[in-house]
Parts: C-alpha cells; sequence; structure tokens
C-alpha cells in the first residue's frame, strides 16, 4: 500500500491526518483561463475553519442538515469537506432539479442552510421558498447575486472567510476528532421516478467502506490524478471528490 495513503475511523479523521502528513500536496486541480491550477489541502484548510466559525455563529451544529444546489466546482468541495468535519450533515440536489423538488428535498431534510451556485439557482431557490413560503439562509459560491426573496444571500469567499486562529482551530480539530464511524455524513436523495424521493442516510462508515474498496482495487500514489467526471450530487461522484483525500491522489 502507498505511503501517501491514510486511513481513520471517520472522513474526518482522515482530513486530520493528511493535513498532518502531507498538507503541500494537491487536494484538487481547477481549470482557470484553460491551465489547470492546483490547490493544496493546507490552502484550503484555513477555508473549513472559516465555514465552521461561521456554522457557529448561525447556531448550526453537529447534526444539522445543509443542501448544496450546483454544478460541480471547487467550492462544492469545501463545502462538503466542512460539513464532514463539523459533523453537519450534507444534502446534495442536482442543478436540474425543478423548484418543486428543491422544495420538496430542503423542507423534507429540514435543512437549515443551503449553498447555491449561481444566479441561475438562486432563482430556482427562490421559486422554492415561495413554495414554501419560507426562506432559509443561503450562502452564494458564484457573486454578484441581488436577493432572495428581499433577503440578501451570504458570498461564499465571505461565508468561507479563511481563518488561523488558534482557538478555533483547536475546537475544530476536537469536533472532527469526536466523529464516529456511524455518524451521519450525507443523506443522498432518490431521483423520485416513481413516488416522492426517499432519503438514503450513509455514514461515514459506509463512505470509508467504498473508498477502501477503489484503494485495494487500484495501486495508487500521490502521483496519480482522478477526474471528477460525474456530479458531486451522485453518490459515485461524491466518493471520486472524497478519493484524493484516502489516496493522496
Amino acid at each position: 500500500m502507498s505511503a501517501s495513503i491514510v486511513d481513520g475511523k471517520s472522513i474526518s479523521e482522515i482530513y486530520l491526518k493528511r493535513i498532518q502528513v502531507t498538507p503541500d500536496n494537491t487536494a484538487y486541480l481547477s481549470k482557470k483561463n484553460g491551465v489547470y491550477q492546483k490547490t493544496t489541502w493546507k490552502e484550503i484548510h484555513p477555508k473549513l475553519l472559516g465555514i465552521f466559525h461561521s456554522y457557529k455563529k448561525l447556531g448550526i451544529q453537529a447534526g444539522d442538515r445543509v443542501a448544496i444546489l450546483s454544478n460541480t466546482r471547487p467550492e462544492w468541495l469545501i463545502a462538503d469537506l466542512a460539513n464532514l468535519c463539523s459533523g453537519v450533515i450534507t444534502v446534495p440536489i442536482y442543478q436540474s432539479n425543478t423548484p418543486d423538488d428543491v422544495a420538496y428535498l430542503i423542507e423534507h431534510s429540514e435543512a437549515k442552510l443551503v449553498y447555491a451556485e449561481d444566479e441561475v439557482m438562486v432563482k430556482k431557490l427562490e421559486a422554492a421558498f415561495t413554495l414554501k413560503k419560507r426562506n432559509i439562509p443561503t450562502v452564494v459560491f458564484s457573486t454578484p447575486v441581488s436577493s432572495i426573496n428581499g433577503a440578501p444571500p451570504i458570498p461564499f469567499d465571505e461565508f468561507a472567510a479563511p481563518i488561523q486562529n488558534k482557538t478555533i482551530e483547536e475546537e475544530f480539530r476536537t469536533n472532527a476528532e469526536s466523529i464516529l464511524p456511524d455518524n451521519i455524513a450525507s443523506i443522498v436523495y432518490t431521483s423520485g421516478t416513481t413516488g416522492q424521493p426517499k432519503g438514503v442516510v450513509l455514514s461515514h462508515f459506509n463512505f470509508l467502506s467504498e473508498l477502501r474498496a477503489i484503494v485495494q482495487s487500484f495501486t495508487l500514489t500521490s502521483e496519480d490524478i482522478t477526474l471528477a467526471f460525474l456530479p458531486f450530487a451522485h453518490i459515485l461522484g461524491r466518493v471520486e471528490s472524497l478519493l484524493p483525500l484516502v489516496a493522496g491522489t
């Protein structure tokens, strides 16, 4: 097994090991102006602390649900990692879902906050909130976005503003270390083609079982590159997004 591979009882524990063992390794590559640029684990860590701190200010705590309505992009991964390390449960929503679907998923999951990609997704959320006659806090990846039913959304860069603070770092680490294998990591909804969508509850252990199976099936090193092909709202796409965390790829 490659020295770059780390394991643990939860995804959050593996994340803590990753930033300790190989903080300068590439977390992801994203294309800007036609060129792939790398972001390291050390570079995203202060953003996770920022999100953790923002959750505390909003009263969002371990066990609460947070939805993500967006195409695949780096902010999706960062928000999901922050959730996994905070004990917050990610509820993925396909960007192709209708406002009716979005309204149902947010209501049924009892989401306390939603991340939206851009103006297009915000308009979909606005319609969903109108259907349910209530708003919930919304963080927008791509700004500017004016308002959602009169309420200003929170820019992601503000919500995830990098933090370097010893006290918050210690709280984040303590919280991440407390997460157990059976803790819920995500609720992934079925398509609803045969009725109302059903929420499939997935634990940290469920994700790790799949990730370990992939690592055991292939010889992976930190020199390898994985391609995010499926939407992160798709469970296999989500596993793809977490593979570099475990394998160091």
